[in-house]
């Protein structure tokens, strides 16, 4: 991939070149579209998505998320994202938010070893909801999670986007990853799931994780406020009255 760029008034702002009218007139003949960069990054970003960022217009943001990974069937992983989404606070009672009537659009995406994209999560949430907000001293997180599931390897890559549908706030974020293999003899131990609270329950709620009856509010950020529990969640494989 060749890129050029300009800077037409030597002020240190460089831009992708793209020639001018009078270039395509003369150089008819010789296919001036291969001297306009602009249109040639387009077009090598609609071939390959998954390999530019992408930033925003308006106020950028930091979303805590963490992915953690648990035996899947059929040899697979399970993989859970976990994120949280920075909310104003109203400052009424202990700080939990009964609801934010804000739409937002997420994003989450595994991409493979060899830049393919596996999993692809969009969704547009209408209204923050209260039981999705955990408060802190100076911030608020609705917390949510998107399940996925690939095969064990190295090189993986999670992506996490966020925006506001206004378009005033968003937020792009990428992380490697290894996709651990649970298969196998022998003990084995999944990741450990950072939660708010884990209780028992018969079907999967919004925004949580739910294994085997289990339902967990998990905590995308690696801090609770002072004197609230900790809750690990974690999964042994392979675990036998042999020896």
């Amino acid at each position: 991939v060749r890129s050029v760029f300009e800077d037409p008034t030597r002020n240190g702002s460089f831009r992708l070149y793209s020639p001018p009218a009078d270039v395509f007139a003369t150089l008819s003949a010789r296919n001036p579209e291969a001297l306009d960069f602009v249109e040639r990054a387009q077009a090598q970003v609609r071939r390959q998505p998954e390999r530019y960022q992408f930033r925003a217009p308006g106020r950028q943001v930091q979303l805590p998320y963490r992915v953690t990974a648990f035996k899947g069937e059929e040899g697979r992983t399970d993989l859970y994202v976990n994120y949280g989404i920075p909310v104003a606070g109203t400052g009424q009672g202990d700080g939990v938010l009964e609801y934010v009537g804000a739409t937002v659009n997420t994003g989450a995406f595994l991409i493979g070893p060899q830049r393919d994209l596996l999993v692809e999560r969009r969704r547009t949430v209408y209204g923050l909801r209260g039981a999705q907000i955990v408060p802190f001293e100076q911030t608020r997180l609705w917390t949510s999670t998107e399940p996925m599931s690939a095969a064990p390897g190295e090189g993986y890559e999670v992506s996490l986007e966020f925006e506001t549908a206004s378009g005033q706030t968003s937020a792009v974020q990428r992380r490697e990853i290894d996709v651990l293999d649970f298969s196998g003899g022998g003990l084995r131990l999944s990741d450990i799931l950072l939660a708010y609270f884990v209780e028992e329950a018969d079907a999967p709620q919004p925004g949580r994780v739910f294994r085997d009856g289990i339902s967990i509010p998990p905590a995308p950020r690696g801090g609770f406020r002072a004197g609230d529990p900790i809750y690990l969640y974690a999964e042994p494989y392979g675990l036998g009255l042999d020896g």
